[in-house]
């Protein structure tokens, strides 16, 4: 799972930031860009990527905001002048809600589908461990800092995987005590082994007709009150 709701981006930018202290609108669109890639990298599973096209797109004014740096009535960003004597800026982005929902319906398709395939396990072993810590986790330490809204669907799924692998091994185990039983003991100074034949249902049918021929033969000779 991809669980990091990653989406700041720090860029240094020129050599002589003194001269240059603020990034024009052209720069502000590439830095928008690389947050966007950021969030995009941390959140985006395998079924994302190929569901791309119908994410929602974003709003450059809503969805953006300058966490070190100022954005001034001429359009320029104006960045933190710091101890290196260079401009830095830092730009989160804060998807809005119907991103979030898309994101988060692609993560449950995602794991449904595993879960369908059976492969779910395989794929995710901890996905539902890395959903709880990023519930867990506050967003600006690049976690979620809420519940997942499709938390329940998702860790029935990988409740009902680990159910049906519980359930595979124990029959598994059952067939094999059916077909054999070996016991070793070890009091006497030796290994004894025990070993018992699982009828099929066709042997134990034949076994009875036998008996039954067995038993008719024995009251035809009148031997059979003797047994």
């Amino acid at each position: 799972m991809k669980t990091k709701n990653r989406g700041n981006h720090a860029w240094v930018k020129y050599v002589f930031a003194s001269e240059r202290p603020g990034l024009g609108p052209a720069l502000q669109g590439m830095e928008r860009a690389e947050a966007w890639e950021d969030y995009y990298m941390g959140r985006f599973s395998t079924l994302h990527h190929s569901s791309d096209a119908s994410c929602p797109i974003f709003n450059e004014t809503r969805d953006f905001v300058w966490t070190k740096g100022e954005l001034r009535s001429d359009g320029y960003v104006y960045g933190v002048k710091e101890a290196d004597g260079m401009y830095h800026y830092e730009l989160r982005y804060n998807p809005a809600p119907d991103v979030i929902r898309w994101v988060e319906e692609m993560d449950r398709n995602y794991i449904l589908q595993l879960k369908r395939e059976g492969k779910l396990l395989e794929k995710e072993p901890n996905g539902d461990a890395e959903i709880t810590a990023a519930e867990d986790t506050p967003a600006d330490k690049d976690g979620w800092g809420r519940r997942h809204q499709f938390h329940d669907e998702i860790f029935a799924a990988f409740a009902a995987a680990r159910d049906e692998v519980k359930q595979q091994k124990r029959l598994a185990e059952e067939r094999i005590a059916q077909e054999t039983e070996v016991q070793y003991q070890k009091s006497d100074g030796y290994w004894h082994a025990d070993l018992r034949l699982d009828e099929s249902p066709e042997m134990r049918q034949c076994m009875e007709r036998r008996d039954i021929e067995y038993l008719r033969n024995l009251e035809r000779e009148g031997h059979l009150l003797e047994l």
